[in-house]
């Protein structure tokens, strides 16, 4: 009786989100459960796990069922740059997380691509916001700007495939890591020092936004910051 409460409380709260950006202008988008292997093969960098449920189709290519749906909106944007605002609510298939092999995850969320301008982006902000108050009361949005960690890579002596693992470290928030890797590479001090302070940076908007104007060092940093703030 739980586990059927739980799919229903589900299938309402889907419905729920998808009637929230329907509102907002987006529009639903509809996709198969199945991509070409390779796609992902190409785009691994951008996935959750690396290992995919694959089958051999009819015509003898290797197929895959969907881990992600992001991947495939972008694979199926026009080349326009005209705004697309679209939702999602879709099955993906991931390594479970407590066990060995795999599960079917019902994912609904959004994606607005194209010549994206302030407004867009608070509007999806806006739109997060709703959405985690829908589920609880009790919740926390984060927000953060890529530019400002790669504009600190940018200072790094370091090449793309070393940028690449610091940066995945960083996502992981994973300091220990980071710290280690940053000794490996003998990194300057005062760099790994920033490095480690971003990773742990956390707060209420004014003062996260004074300790990231101090920290800012170069350009793309201060243009991040500055974009961050506005937003």
């Amino acid at each position: 009786m739980s586990n059927k409460k739980n799919v229903i409380n589900s299938e309402a709260m889907a419905q729920r989100l998808c009637a929230l950006y329907q509102q907002q202008g987006y529009s639903q988008y509809k996709m198969s459960k199945f991509e070409s292997y390779d796609f992902y093969v190409r785009n691994k960098d951008f996935l959750v796990s690396d290992r995919i449920i694959t089958f051999t189709d009819t015509d003898g290519r290797l197929m895959a069922l969907k881990p992600d749906i992001t991947l495939s909106i972008a694979k199926g944007y026009p080349d326009s740059g005209d705004m697309q605002k679209l939702y999602y609510n879709e099955r993906v298939y991931r390594v479970a997380s407590t066990a060995n092999g795999f599960q079917e995850i019902m994912q609904t969320g959004l994606e607005c691509l194209g010549n994206i301008d302030s407004l867009s982006i608070c509007e999806v902000i806006a739109l997060a916001a709703d959405s985690l108050a829908a589920i609880s009361d009790d919740y926390l949005l984060e927000v953060s700007h890529m530019g400002i960690i790669m504009g600190l890579l940018d200072e790094l002596q370091l090449d793309y495939s070393q940028k690449e693992e610091l940066l995945a470290l960083i996502c992981q928030k994973n300091r220990g890591a980071v710290a280690e890797l940053c000794a490996g590479y003998a990194l300057p001090q005062a760099l790994s020092d920033a490095m480690l302070r971003l990773i742990a940076l956390y707060g209420d908007i004014d003062s996260v936004y004074a300790e990231l104007e101090q920290m800012a060092i170069n350009d793309k940093m201060q243009a991040a910051v500055r974009d961050l703030h506005a937003i």
